[in-house]
């Protein structure tokens, strides 16, 4: 390959973005950051738009050949991803706001009401759902995040989030409008939508995550962890959602008994599979599944009359301190394994082995 003018700046001809510098491969996506070990600082500059800079030196023997050499960089720009994730986020918060929060000026009942006047065993305390504070502004941090030119081209957002973030918010709108009509049946169906939307973007992600062999902060925090949140509560809510359906069908104590215990036993594994499952291990979903057993052993301490008059103060209390030890045991998994990973990422030092032509 030609010298060119200096400064130099590469733009990769396919999504998947590398620099090679002798066996070390190195992802576009944390570029900025990871070239720091192999080149000084003024010699790789990032123009703000995915484009690299090599200022002094000339590196372009390190290039594969499916690297475009540019002499001016070229912005990305807005795509319909980026434009359907805004107005998706914009619907989604409308529709919680005036239906969820508001009930339309008292035309419907309101979210908080609907889980006050239809209590179950596993309804977790009115305070457990101010979770949903968080989950509509991080996802808001997202939705605007993803506008800037930094991150709106990246593959995590692209590849990873694609559509699916549009998916989630159109089960999330039908999932508030018919919870707060009452029709439960409909609503349970709205909330596995929107989960199993959420779990395709988590999923998809994560194989974003593979080839680009680790994860920036700014993908993380930005991208990443408001879908993480946000699938561990509608894990919950879905949960719910399945006591309330057949609730309504029947209010034998001895179902709804049962149907707690199978909500409870259901919640622990889907911890465990987050924090063995994914590379690098999920802690955010494990962790809301322990919110929602906190919340569902403060409830209880006073349960609702109905509840109690339905299956006895004995069966509340066995359901109680069941969620108390299920949450315990899940925070006995998540401690060493986060404790684990965090001085494996800190203590442990990486070892390349360079070929004889490049000392």
């Amino acid at each position: 390959m030609s010298d060119m003018a200096s400064p130099r700046s590469i733009r990769s001809s396919s999504n998947k973005k590398a620099l090679h510098s002798s066996s070390a491969w190195i992802d576009n996506d944390n570029m900025s950051e990871s070239l720091l070990g192999m080149y000084t600082q003024d010699e790789v500059d990032e123009d703000g738009s995915g484009n690299y800079q090599f200022s002094s030196a000339d590196h372009s023997s390190d290039m594969p050949d499916n690297y475009l050499f540019t002499s001016s960089s070229q912005t990305s720009r807005l795509n319909d991803i980026n434009y359907l994730n805004v107005a998706a986020y914009i619907a989604n918060v409308t529709v919680a706001s005036l239906f969820g929060a508001w009930g339309i000026d008292g035309y419907l009942p309101t979210l908080w009401r609907i889980s006050q006047d239809y209590p179950t065993l596993v309804t977790p305390a009115a305070w457990a759902h101010t979770i949903w504070i968080p989950i509509y502004a991080w996802e808001g941090i997202f939705a605007a995040s993803q506008l800037h030119h930094l991150i709106r081209s990246r593959p995590m957002v692209q590849e990873g989030a694609k559509y699916y973030f549009f998916y989630s918010c159109l089960g999330q709108i039908g999932w508030v409008i018919l919870y707060t009509e009452r029709l439960f049946i409909l609503s349970f169906i709205s909330s596995v939508v929107t989960l199993v939307s959420l779990l395709a973007l988590l999923y998809s992600q994560e194989q974003v995550q593979q080839h680009q062999h680790r994860t920036s902060w700014r993908d993380f925090f930005f991208v990443r962890f408001p879908f993480q949140l946000h699938c561990g509560w509608m894990f919950v809510v879905t949960i719910i959602n399945f006591n309330l359906m057949f609730g309504r069908l029947s209010n034998e104590p001895g179902e709804m008994l049962a149907l707690a215990i199978l909500s409870l036993s259901i919640m622990l594994p889907v911890a465990c599979f987050f924090l063995i499952a994914p590379k690098p291990a999920d802690f955010i979903i494990p962790l809301v599944i322990v919110w929602a057993y906190i919340g569902i052993y403060w409830e209880l301490r006073h349960p609702k009359q109905f509840i109690e008059d339905m299956v006895g103060e004995a069966i509340c209390g066995g359901i109680r301190l069941s969620s108390l030890a299920l949450a315990i045991t899940v925070l006995i998994f998540v401690i060493p394994k986060a404790t684990f990973l965090c001085c494996q990422s800190h203590f442990v030092i990486h070892v390349v082995e360079l070929d004889g032509s490049d000392c």
